[in-house]
């Protein structure tokens, strides 16, 4: 007789390509072609200890038992006993299905050979949630192929316009302004045009290329909608550009906008700085690219309220993923990873290309955080960012020379939308002699309206102790918080108290970095 036999041991998580099953580490059932024997076994247990079920057997050669207990060792202690029994047909975990069971894999044929989607695990959190709300993501770009087959369907219209009637139907300032604007040119028709579009359609595609629909590629989810925008073209780009691109981005309701361009020229420039604040104060959050340059500390990772992408290597060889692509931007001021390098999408005349660079890897953070919020839109924005990065996959084994330089983490879809994230962490300090400014690297999101004030605790030798307060404020793309710390030569120590800090979670802080929260964290200063 062919027998399974399962040792229960501790609680699993699995996510498969088809299922997300949770194994019970406290209910087995038992299937037995002598029930009696059955009986007379688990009678020699204690009665308090277990709680039996007895099935019957109308439709089967045996009789089935559930078998629950508060104690797993219990439960893998009776299975080592039956596992020897010849009347034991098999003894098997109960296991559950987490999230929805209906089919929801996409038909799209290039699916396959979009390797982006299987290291963020997109397919296994569709399994588990498609989305129900629509979650728009501007696109600020060169153009786009408006047309393509494979997106045309996935654009953001605004039904309050009337097409080419040459009316300003909605009042908002921009006339048949049905499927986007051009700021390049200024007109209607953010089209791409004979030079430019090639760009914007590639990263369109990458957000919301049309899904599942049976051609193609797939972009981030059914909800994810594109509002184009083109504001680079024949024309200077400049920062008025950009400033009246978010301006509009926020005007028809964008959550999330996407700029895969450099902006390091930009980053301490006051027209520049209202964009992203016209964004942010509305709800939005802008992504931007890390940039290509191989940098680390790029300018642009001033911006506090933006989130810059680094790009890790993706495609057909999985023996590199992970691995930085070497043009990839770094530093501390990254806030999360994503595959771009390379990334098959979309090309102009209905035609599909691979393209690299951190031009890919930031829409395909902006449209997981624009999936996230579309599966939960009653979160706040900081909330849907939390679950995108702090459930993202920890690369720095891949990535030794850029350890926690390269953002979070990686983007593990699955991970987020099931709410599997880690804890609020202090991952290091630096002090500046020259600046006596202290700074201390974080993890995680915080919640709003704090930055741990007053629970950054120094005590010099002689235990003499002072709070200390940030100097900069906390944004949602902050990394680090500042101290002004103007003491004697000497050594100190620094405690963070655990319950001053927060994530956006109302969760403590991770002190220890264990993955449990409640404990402080400590570490000596030397200046």
């Amino acid at each position: 007789m062919n027998r399974s036999m399962s040792v229960v041991g501790a609680f699993l998580f699995t996510l498969s390509a088809h299922a997300n099953w949770i194994e019970s580490p406290n209910r087995i059932l038992i299937k037995s072609s002598n029930a009696e024997n059955v009986i007379s076994m688990l009678k020699n247990k204690s009665q308090t200890e277990l709680k039996v079920e007895r099935w019957g057997q109308p439709l089967s050669s045996g009789e089935v038992f559930a078998v629950e207990s508060a104690s797993p060792f219990l439960l893998t202690s009776l299975s080592s006993e039956f596992k020897n029994d010849q009347s034991i047909e098999w003894i098997a975990p109960v296991r559950s299905f987490e999230g929805d069971p209906r089919e929801s894999l996409v038909n799209d044929p290039q699916f396959a050979k979009q390797y982006h989607h299987e290291m963020i695990n997109s397919d296994q959190a569709w399994s588990y949630r498609e989305g129900e709300s629509e979650v728009v993501v501007a696109v600020t770009d060169d153009g786009f192929d408006l047309t393509h087959e494979d997106l045309k369907s996935s654009l953001s219209i605004n039904a309050l316009e009337i097409p080419n009637n040459n009316i300003d139907d909605d009042q908002n300032g921009f006339v048949d302004d049905v499927q986007g604007w051009d700021f390049a040119e200024g007109d209607n028709n953010p089209m791409s045009d004979s030079k430019n579009g090639a760009h914007g359609t590639h990263v369109a595609g990458i957000i919301a290329g049309t899904w599942n629909n049976g051609i193609g590629i797939t972009g981030m989810g059914p909800m994810v909608k594109v509002l184009p925008i083109k504001f680079y073209g024949s024309g200077r780009w400049t920062n008025e550009i950009v400033l009246k691109s978010y301006q509009y981005a926020a005007l028809r309701g964008a959550k999330i906008v996407n700029t895969s361009y450099n902006i390091d020229g930009l980053a301490e420039d006051q027209i520049y700085l209202e964009a992203v604040d016209t964004v942010y104060r509305n709800g939005g959050l802008v992504f931007n690219s890390a940039g290509n340059g191989g940098a680390h500390q790029s300018a642009r990772t001033k911006v506090e309220k933006i989130i810059l992408v680094s790009s890790v290597q993706s495609g057909s060889k999985r023996s590199n993923w992970d691995v930085k692509s070497s043009f990839s931007n770094y530093g501390y001021g990254v806030d999360i990873a994503a595959p771009g390098n390379p990334i098959l999408s979309l090309g102009r005349g209905n035609k599909y290309m691979e393209m690299s660079g951190t031009s890919m890897a930031s829409p395909v953070a902006a449209a997981s955080m624009a999936y996230l919020w579309s599966v939960y839109p009653e979160k706040s924005r900081r909330e849907v960012l939390a679950m995108l990065t702090m459930s993202s996959d920890n690369i720095n084994g891949a990535n030794s020379r850029y350890t926690d330089k390269l953002g979070a983490g990686r983007i593990n879809l699955a991970k987020a939308v099931t709410e599997k994230y880690g804890t609020l962490k202090i991952q290091g300090i630096e002090y500046d002699a020259k600046t006596k400014v202290l700074s201390l690297r974080l993890w995680g999101v915080m919640r709003e309206g704090l930055r741990g004030q007053g629970a950054l605790i120094v005590t010099d030798q002689k235990g003499l102790q002072s709070s200390l307060t940030p100097i900069n404020s906390y944004e949602l793309g902050t990394n680090e918080l500042r101290y002004s710390v103007a003491l004697p030569a000497g050594q100190y120590e620094l405690r963070a108290i655990s319950s001053g800090w927060k994530d956006a979670f109302g969760r403590d802080l991770d002190g220890n970095r264990d993955g449990q929260v409640g404990d402080d964290w400590m570490d000596t200063l030397k200046i």
